[in-house]
């Protein structure tokens, strides 16, 4: 008869691994980079809206 020894590691939390500040701050960035990225797809699509909106409601008229 034979024992087998089943050994499981456990995942090492990443706050361990990624602990220093450089690798934080690298984090920092991203993130900033998609609110901002977020942010000015949504205000684009609200001037495009309110120009949209401008130009149908008041077309210019042509001088006769």
């Amino acid at each position: 008869m034979s024992v087998q020894i089943q050994s499981t590691t456990r995942p090492v939390p990443s706050s361990i691994l990624h602990n220093s500040t450089d690798v934080r701050s690298q984090y920092t960035r991203m993130a900033a980079a998609q609110v901002r990225h977020e942010a000015g797809r949504k205000l684009q699509a609200v001037f495009s809206r309110i120009r949209n909106r401008a130009t149908w409601q008041d077309p210019a008229m042509p001088e006769s």
